[in-house]
């Protein structure tokens, strides 16, 4: 994990790297000619963050409870989630950002929709270009269903599952 001026308890003490340490391991990578390209892993693969800041859970619209995924719907979530990556990109300055957004759990009640996901990456692709950065993803989501727009072009897509290749 990263440190956050703005969620200061966020990091895990004996897991995240301090200032000092990720501006040493810039220093590094620069020495070496690599460019070191963070990813916060959105909205999947977020457990450890809805622990954190519960207050990014969607609520489930069956239970009433809260749910096991981010709410990609909320403006209030959207800022707290680009006021970390805006503090990621600080620390690494590179010219790419990476948002995971793979391995993905499908929840309508949750707002977790394929449309909403299409949305919710193109609002954080727009958000790391305002940086003048390009955004990377890992591939495997489905084409844009009828009721949302397509990924952006702008949005670099890596691959990791050799049956995306064909």
């Amino acid at each position: 994990s990263m440190p956050s001026k703005a969620y200061p308890h966020l990091p895990s003490a004996k897991l995240a790297l301090t200032q000092a340490e990720a501006e040493a391991l810039q220093a590094k990578a620069a020495e070496l000619h690599i460019s070191v390209v963070a990813e916060i892993d959105l909205p999947g693969h977020s457990r450890g963050l809805l622990e954190a800041l519960p207050q990014l859970a969607a609520v489930s619209s069956k239970t009433g409870k809260p749910c096991t995924q981010i709410n990609i719907t909320s403006p209030e979530v959207i800022e707290i989630l680009q006021t970390l990556l805006g503090e990621v990109m600080e620390l690494f300055p590179g010219p790419m950002h990476h948002l995971g957004a793979d391995e993905v759990s499908w929840s309508p009640e949750c707002n977790m929709t394929k449309a909403n996901y299409h949305r919710f990456i193109n609002t954080m692709n727009q958000f790391v270009r305002s940086k003048n950065r390009s955004m990377i993803v890992w591939e495997g989501f489905d084409p844009a269903p009828d009721d949302a727009p397509p990924i952006d072009k702008t949005v670099v897509v890596s691959p990791f599952d050799s049956v995306h290749l064909s």
